[in-house]
Order: structure tokens, then C-alpha cells, then sequence
């Protein structure tokens, strides 16, 4: 049977260092070049739940030769071990060296699907079908703690989109509006956001390399929040998590307007950097700040690799493997990372640990079968999940029925209930209207959970709405009546 997987790479920096063993009376690590990295590869399932572990190397900035031979060898080490796996995609970190690593892969040019390097053809089987190959889609990781494919390295688009002055079509593209959101809202009773923290509108130089921070810029939560201050009562399209069954909408979005109109946007900034003048210190000076319109190159690059490659790869998996449905998570280098957190606390959390703690914490993951890796690290952990769930289904146990309130009350007080029954005035669209509504909510969860009177909580509950204000609330808290 076929197992089809993506094998992932990933390095993390390794304390180069020399040790003396008594026992041996010799020192351990003493070479002309000490190894600074270890990087690691790891075989993710695509169709199937497995994560496995298939290789490391200690290494000293390789070059992108060097990276390639190594790549390529684990690439058939792996499909020729004879257990049926099968690679189809190849994903790392947005590097220089594997960048060029993807260029010399494809002789000399940068393209999101190649010809697999196990397959070999010979002369006449080239001639003759030159456009049929079995292809290897090669993918930037897009640092999904949150499933959203359309939303690569939140770390680089939040930093540049706090820090450049983006333009499209001489229309300003900021992050400001998240700065004065967050600036309007600080010290109120009840906030748009939860766990609203200068870190994430105002972040040093540490905290823009956390994912986590990055991600919670863009949750629907903030969004929502933004068009309830500017007042655009706009259709809200929340980020759709559901597996890819279908070539649907969100696959025609990433290929016809998303990639398409990064494009344009680059060609605009482009153009205006080209008719600029150069001669004077002044005019060069301007013409960084005209730069600043855009994304990086880098980071320009890497989304519409990236992006394309996902299409392309889930396009194959639907349409030519016959996969029922496709995980985008399984694109991403978050099984690696979690190997890396786990082989730090096996080295009592040391986050620069030497070649042979590195290799021995190693060996012992492969042994074991076992990675446990923090509770606070960027990816989550699917124990956790069922902490979770084990406390939500506890909690369900322990509901306590209730006497219905209305048959304890004399009939006198019906003609009271009657009045207080008269809808009000609805508020008006406003933040300020949201800690109303938020109370609302969770009374109306107290009565449900206690089962205090259906009557009373039909006639509390709210009828179904879109607009953002109800969508505000609902992200509010998640955990509170839903009332939209």
C-alpha cells in the first residue's frame, strides 16, 4: 500500500563545542569545522495520522550543493526503504540556502513543482512523453499555528505591515488601525479583543519571531473589531478551516485574485521605483522609501511560491491520487518544530545544547517512539485538546435540574412579565452596545446550563444575524451563549 507524505526540513542552531572523556582519554568533537546546526527531516503523513523522524545532520553552513545532495539521499533512502511511502511535496524555512537548494532541483529556476528525483527516464521515453513526469512540489513553511493556508508567514506581513508604509494604488495599507484600536480600547471594562497585550500592536525585536503573537493580529476578532470602529457594515468572511473536499472558492481565491493581484501591486511600486531618478544621495534615499510601498523581496517571493504550490499540490492529491479530502496543516514544518522542543527539554531546556546532547536526545526519540514537547510552544498539542474536552464532558455530567420558574410564581406577577416582555427599542450599531449584549449572552448560558425554564430562555435568545456587530460579540467569547 502507497503512503503517500511530505517530507519536511528544518534546522536549529547547536552550541559547537569539544569534550574531554576521561574513560576514553580522548576529545570528543575536535575537527576543523564544528558542526553550528542540526538539521532534521521528518515524514509526515498525508492520508494517514504519522509523524516519523527518518534523519539528521550535524552540519556548518552548508552550501546549496551540499544541501541538495543530502536531500536528494533521504529522498530515496526513504522511497526505497520498501514500506510503500511515497513522497509528494518537500517544505522548509523561506532561506537563501534553500532556495537556491529548490533552483538547482529544477536546473537553475525557481518553480513550485518539479520532476521527482527518484523517477528516472531514459532518452526515449523523454522524446516521446516529455510533458507527462511524476511531479515533487517544493513549498515555503507558512507557519500555520492556525489552520489558514491563505495567510503565509504571519511574522513578516505583521512586522512590515506595523513598520512600511504599504500603498496600493496610492491608497495607504497600514496596521495603525490595530495600533489605535488597541490604544482607544486599553483600560475599558470589556474589550473587542481578549488578551489584548502591547506585544502584539507594539512588539521588540524577541517578540517578532513568535508565530503565536503574529497570528492573533489576524484573528476574526480583530477584524471584526476594525469594521465596527470605521463603520463599514461589510459582508465578514470568516477564515474557513474545513478540509479541502472540492476545488472550491477558497482554491479559485489563492489562484485567480490572491497571487494575480500581489502581482499587480508589485508591478505598480515597480514601475514608480524605475521612473524615480538615482543621481544624489537624496534621490537613492527616496527611492528606499518608495520601496517601502511593497513587501520585501523575500517575503513577496515566498507567498506567491508558497501559495501556488499549495494549489497545485492539492489540485494533485483531489484530482489525480483520489484523496478524499486534504489537510493543509500537513504542508507545514510544525512536526519538525515540535521535534526540536522536544530534543531542548530532553536537554534540560537548554536552547543551544552541543552536537552529542543534540545527537543523544535524538537517538532516544527514535528509541522511545516518544517526543513530548512544551505546553508553550507556537504549535499545539493535541493532549491538551482532550484535557479539555475531558472537562467540557465532566461539566455536562454534573448538570443540575431545575423547577421551572413560572409555576412558582403567583399569577399576579404574570401581568408584570407581560410588561418587562415588551421588546425594546433595538440599540444602535456600536461598541457600546456590545457589553449589553455580552451580559445577555451569558445569562442566557446560566439558564441553559442549570435548565432553569425554556420559556424564559426562548424568549431571551436572539434570532439569527450577520452583521459585525453580532459578529463582534460572538468573538467575544466563544464560550458564552451564541446569539448570532
Amino acid at each position: 500500500m502507497e503512503k503517500h507524505c511530505s517530507l519536511v526540513l528544518d534546522e536549529m542552531t547547536i552550541g559547537p563545542g569539544e569534550e574531554y572523556i576521561p574513560q576514553l582519554d580522548k576529545v570528543v568533537g575536535k575537527s576543523t569545522w564544528l558542526a553550528t546546526k542540526m538539521q532534521g527531516y521528518i515524514l509526515v503523513g498525508l492520508n494517514t495520522y504519522y509523524k516519523i523522524p527518518v534523519a539528521y545532520f550535524l552540519v556548518n553552513q552548508p552550501t546549496a550543493k551540499e544541501q541538495e545532495a543530502l536531500t536528494v539521499q533521504v529522498i530515496k533512502d526513504v522511497e526505497g526503504c520498501g514500506c510503500g511511502f511515497k513522497i509528494e511535496g518537500l517544505v522548509t524555512d523561506n532561506l537563501a540556502v534553500y532556495a537556491n537548494m529548490f533552483k538547482r532541483m529544477n536546473g537553475g529556476t525557481l518553480h513550485h513543482v518539479i520532476r521527482h528525483p527518484v523517477q528516472q527516464y531514459n532518452e526515449e521515453e523523454i522524446s516521446s512523453i516529455p510533458l507527462v513526469y511524476r511531479p515533487l512540489f517544493l513549498s515555503f513553511d507558512y507557519s500555520p499555528v492556525q489552520n489558514n493556508p491563505a495567510l503565509p508567514y504571519p511574522k513578516n506581513v505583521r512586522n512590515q505591515l506595523l513598520e512600511r508604509k504599504l500603498e496600493i494604488k496610492g491608497k495607504p495599507i497600514t496596521g495603525q488601525l490595530v495600533v489605535r484600536l488597541f490604544e482607544e480600547k486599553t483600560g475599558e471594562l470589556l474589550t473587542p479583543v481578549r488578551n489584548w497585550t502591547p506585544k502584539h500592536v507594539m512588539p521588540n525585536s524577541i517578540e517578532k519571531q513568535k508565530v503565536k503573537v503574529a497570528m492573533d493580529l489576524f484573528r476574526p476578532s480583530v477584524t471584526t473589531a476594525i469594521q465596527i470602529s470605521l463603520k463599514k457594515h461589510l459582508r465578514y468572511r470568516l477564515p474557513d478551516k474545513m478540509p479541502y473536499y472540492i476545488l472550491d472558492e477558497r482554491l479559485h481565491f489563492l489562484e485567480w485574485d490572491f497571487n494575480p493581484k500581489l502581482h499587480e501591486w508589485h508591478r505598480e511600486v515597480d514601475d514608480i521605483v524605475k521612473r524615480m531618478p538615482d543621481g544624489t544621495k537624496e534621490e537613492e534615499d527616496a527611492i528606499k522609501e518608495a520601496k517601502k510601498k511593497f513587501l520585501t523581496h523575500e517575503t513577496y517571493e515566498a507567498l506567491t511560491f508558497t501559495t501556488s504550490s499549495t494549489v497545485a499540490c492539492i489540485r494533485h492529491l483531489l484530482q489525480k491520487l483520489g484523496f478524499k479530502y486534504v489537510l493543509t496543516r500537513r504542508f507545514s514544518s510544525d512536526p519538525v518544530k515540535q521535534l526540536f522542543g522536544a530534543i531542548r527539554q530532553m536537554m534540560v531546556s537548554n536552547f543551544k545544547g552541543d552536537a552529542t546532547a543534540v545527537s543523544q536526545a535524538f537517538e532516544k526519540i527514535l528509541r522511545t517512539e516518544i517526543a513530548y514537547n512544551s505546553i508553550y510552544g507556537n504549535t499545539t498539542l493535541s493532549r491538551e485538546s482532550e484535557k479539555e474536552y475531558e472537562l467540557i464532558r465532566n461539566s455536562e455530567k454534573c448538570k443540575i435540574k431545575m423547577t421551572k420558574a413560572l409555576t412558582l410564581l403567583p399569577e399576579s406577577n404574570f401581568i408584570m412579565l407581560n410588561e418587562i416582555y415588551k421588546a425594546p427599542v433595538r440599540p444602535k450599531t456600536s461598541s457600546q452596545s456590545c457589553t449589553v449584549a455580552f451580559l445577555a449572552g451569558y445569562v442566557v448560558r446560566v439558564l441553559t446550563e442549570q435548565e432553569f425554564c425554556e420559556d424564559c430562555i426562548a424568549r431571551l435568545q436572539g434570532v439569527k444575524c450577520t452583521d459585525p456587530l453580532m459578529q463582534l460579540i460572538y468573538h467575544l467569547g466563544k464560550t458564552y451563549q451564541q446569539l448570532v
